[in-house]
């Protein structure tokens, strides 16, 4: 028998098993943590379980249609409703070969239930019509989907609403997206390192839309990849406060961080296989994610009010690879490098109410312990930053990932550490979003359809009886009808050469295991959508940028005149490639489970599902597959992590502000709170104001700290006695002088129920930065030329160090130039004498630095030259920032 720990084994020795999400094989790992994905693992429990509730794979033969007084004939529906060593066949209970375990059965399709070799169902569509297919042993489905559906009928004018919450996690949870990830040891992480702090704030954000005859609700989910069972729960969460069953109009989307809560993906359950990229699934953990994105689709249903829609488009958006690059060798270099943004108006002022931005990227620059979007949280953030101070008010983005499969993200040209990358990510993906806004036409009527489908994946959908096998191997000669992992693992290195069927060099079989169907790999779910004449196709995993664009080309055939893909929706099956990529082999195939037909199978489902949109009649797509829904019995981790009270109260000052802080400065300001199963620090800051404080915003009013990238929020306890938490803030060197202090509002935990408290700064001054910086200065034709920075740079990543980026051009270790629009004054002291010179204008330069690529970007000014000899110089801008540097000109 082929054990688990010879799985561990083969694991290790099949480069650690990375199933699913990955890193960017041609970035060396961040912090030690290694590279790959979620772990599909291994399918469920090969042992005998009871009840019909839980099915184990196996097969079986003997005397299947023997009856038995004790039970034989007994009407039934499921085994479950059978005596113990019965299956139930053409509605009645017979007595067939007993088992301990699957491999007391010996046919192919007979599993071990109930200590019965019981024939195996495949997927839902093999059970009755009330019953679902799990572990390979049909059981009653629960009545759930109660809901009245959603409101359709004529098409009249549209309506829309946003809802926008903070995403509930507990700093210390562990990130899903890389295996064997390094971190801290929390309550709150099993087999993968633990989180420790937070960059910018998670939300679940929700943009719903209804014009009368349809009703679509598109959330971003704040995670590496989602699943149909999440989606249920929200649909359940929703229909209970609504009464409405959405379940079929919500699109979800994953922005695919590598560094967002993990533990909500109940696969392979309690085999240690987690450490490969999700960790353990922790059903308390889940439902606080699920009802924080429950919570927003509920608030944008409630503030629908009259909207108009439009989109714009823009092609070949990143020409030079600054924001998105292909990253698969084995394919021809390839991407879809087509931005699209979708925006929504509120109708009565023509302001945006929120855009969806869509292209497809990796998001995996960080592999530290911080929880942060990544770089598709750098384009959210950075391009809300600029369309704040464009309109006004924040405007929430939705970044619907695309084709990302084979493709990295970049912002790495410039030198700068992780949080410098996503930055500067996000400030050229707002460059081109709001270029775009001005061109995007917005009306207050249109065409609104949503289908949805859940199909089924089993091998006869997929192949001809025969295919998909290796000649050799853990199954000879045996077509892998349940998949396999880890084929194809060795890219081929020669153009133009593929593996081939028989050959594909898997490294082990579902069925060899547990000759059963994975329940979460037995079926899907996609969705498409038409507003006017643009399409919207979800795919279930991470899609390759060829299949994405044959995909949008199937979906223009139908009669779209723009298409675009959502991948990361509605359900996660890894990477989604066509047959000839698949065969070239390499990191992405070999993460797959069901082989080389896969992806165009997909592909051709959600092309058929897109085709709807275009008939005059409304198709039924009820297909016989259930949606995904884990009850009480498939779970094994129902865990609780109990909160504790803090040895000192919440609320007070743990190390206060500095009286007075610099800009480009890093601060910190500490606290005891509570504990992180309560506490999720809200951090604000306020600016005095006469006698009192106010709340200082940047432009648009979007948070100064705790939103976005100026600070982090990081947990300095031990999630026992010591509750201390911190924030480290940094500011650029246009931040406005004054007196402020730190707000913070959280939650501890009394001993009995989390109450709120509140704790603040003493005032403190933010004054100019004095360490401007003067660079190269030469003397040449009685003129005196100089380069000139803002202060340098700190170290990132670890320690006390910084994080905000100062400058799109130089690397952290460097600070920005001075804008050619900013006045200077220098002034030169030779000899004790000094001259003064007002209100210069730099101008963009640049001079060789240790560590820059290009060369570092400065301001150069040139004036009189006072002679040569050791000069000091004093350099001051319009805002008051300054240094002063000793040189010796010769």
């Amino acid at each position: 028998m082929f054990t688990l720990r010879h799985l561990s084994a083969l694991a290790l020795l099949a480069s650690a098993l990375f199933l699913g999400c990955s890193s960017d094989p041609k970035q060396e790992p961040v912090d030690g943590s290694t590279p790959g994905a979620q772990d599909t693992g291994t399918p469920p429990d090969t042992g005998a379980s009871s009840g019909s509730d839980g099915a184990t794979p196996g097969d079986s033969g003997g005397d299947d249609a023997a009856t038995d007084p004790d039970g034989g004939g007994q009407a039934c529906l499921f085994p479950g409703d059978c005596p113990k060593r019965f299956d139930c066949e053409k509605g009645q209970c017979v007595r067939v070969t007993a088992c301990n375990s699957v491999n007391d059965c010996k046919d192919e399709d007979r599993t071990c239930f109930n200590n019965a070799c019981v024939k195996v169902c495949q997927t839902d569509a093999d059970c009755p019509v009330n019953g679902e297919c799990y572990n390979g042993a049909c059981r009653p489905y629960p009545d759930m989907w109660t809901g009245k559906a959603p409101p359709s009928g004529q098409r009249g004018k549209i309506k829309a609403g946003v809802g926008v919450t903070n995403y509930d996690f507990p700093v210390g949870v562990s990130m899903a997206g890389y295996g064997g990830r390094k971190g801290a040891k929390t309550p709150y992480q099993v087999t993968l390192g633990g989180s420790d702090r937070v960059f910018e704030r998670q939300e679940a954000k929700v943009l719903a839309i209804e014009n009368g005859e349809d009703t679509v609700i598109f959330l971003r989910i704040p995670a590496c990849w989602t699943s149909d069972d999440t989606v249920s729960m929200i649909a359940l969460k929703v229909q209970e406060a609504t009464g409405v069953n959405y379940v079929d109009k919500i699109v979800t989307d994953a922005p695919h961080s590598h560094s967002q809560p993990a533990r909500y993906w109940n696969l392979v359950p309690g085999k240690g296989f987690s450490v490969f990229g999700y960790d353990d699934y922790n059903r308390d953990l889940h439902q606080r994610y699920v009802n924080s994105m429950a919570d927003a689709v509920i608030m944008a249903l409630k503030n629908m009010k009259p909207a108009k829609f439009g989109y714009g488009v823009k092609k070949d958006f990143d020409p030079d690879d600054l924001i998105f690059s292909d990253r698969r060798g084995e394919n021809p270099k390839l991407k879809d490098n087509t931005l699209t943004v979708l925006r929504v108006d509120d109708a009565a002022s023509s302001q945006p109410m929120a855009v969806i931005v869509n292209f497809g990227m990796h998001a995996t620059h960080f592999g530290e312990t911080w929880v942060t979007g990544d770089a598709a949280g750098g384009a959210e953030v950075e391009t809300e930053i600029g369309l704040a101070a464009k309109y006004g008010k924040r405007v929430p983005v939705l970044f619907a990932n695309g084709s990302g499969g084979d493709q990295s993200p970049r912002g790495d040209d410039r030198g700068h550490a992780n949080p410098g990358k996503i930055q500067l990510l996000g400030r050229r993906t707002m460059e081109h979003v709001t270029g775009l806004m001005d061109s995007i036409t917005t009306a207050d009527e249109m065409s609104l359809e949503v289908v949805s489908r859940r199909i089924p994946i089993r091998y006869d959908k997929l192949y001809k009886e025969g295919e998909y096998f290796d000649k050799a191997g853990v199954t000879p000669g045996r077509p892998y009808h349940f998949g396999a992992f880890q084929c194809v693992v060795k890219p081929k290195e020669k153009e133009g050469e593929y593996y081939v069927d028989g050959n594909l060099s898997c490294a082990f079989a579902i069925q060899f295991l547990f000759r059963a169907p994975v329940p979460q790999f037995q079926k899907t779910r996609l969705s498409a959508v038409r507003m006017n004449d643009l399409v919207i196709s979800t795919l279930p995993g991470e899609p390759h940028a060829s299949l994405g664009l044959k995909l949008i080309e199937d979906v223009k055939t139908s009669g779209a005149k723009h298409a675009i893909v959502f991948g990361y929706s509605q359900d996660h099956h890894f990477y989604l490639m066509e047959k000839m990529d698949y065969l070239r082999g390499g990191y992405e195939p070999s993460m797959d489970i069901w082989g080389y037909n896969f992806g165009d199978y997909i592909r051709t489902e959600a092309a058929l599902l897109a085709k709807q949109l275009f008939t005059s009649d409304k198709e039924k797509n009820d297909t016989g597959i259930k949606p995904t829904y884990w009850r009480e019995t498939d779970i094994l981790d129902q865990k609780t992590v109990a909160p504790t009270k803090g040895s000192v109260p919440a609320g007070q000052v743990a190390a206060d502000m500095k009286d007075s802080i610099e800009r480009l400065e890093l601060a910190e300001f500490s606290w005891s709170g509570g504990h992180p199963g309560v506490d999720l620090p809200i951090v604000r800051l306020e600016r005095k104001d006469g006698a009192g404080f106010v709340e200082h915003t940047r432009k648009g009013g979007l948070p100064a700290i705790g939103w976005g990238f100026d600070s982090v929020l990081i947990y300095k306890g031990d999630y026992e006695k010591n509750h201390t938490w911190a924030v480290e803030w940094e500011r650029l060197e246009d931040f406005p002088e004054g007196a402020y202090r730190i707000a913070v509002e959280g939650k501890e935990w009394d001993g009995a129920a989390a109450k709120p408290y509140k704790v603040m700064s003493k005032e403190f001054v933010v004054k100019p930065s004095s360490k401007m910086r003067v660079r190269e200065v030469k003397e040449s034709g009685g003129k005196l030329t100089l380069h000139i920075n803002y202060a340098d740079g700190p170290e990132v990543i670890s320690g006390k160090k910084g994080f905000l980026l100062r400058s799109v051009h130089n690397p952290d270790a460097y600070g920005a130039m001075v804008p050619e629009d900013r006045d200077l004054t220098l002034t030169i002291t030779r000899d004790g004498k000094s001259q003064t010179f007002e209100k210069l204008k730099g101008k963009r330069a640049s001079i060789n630095a240790p560590g820059t690529r290009g060369g570092l970007v400065t301001t150069r000014v040139e004036v009189d030259s006072p002679g040569k000899g050791e000069l000091t110089i004093k350099v001051m801008d319009s805002l008051g920032n300054s240094g002063e540097e000793k040189v010796k000109v010769e």
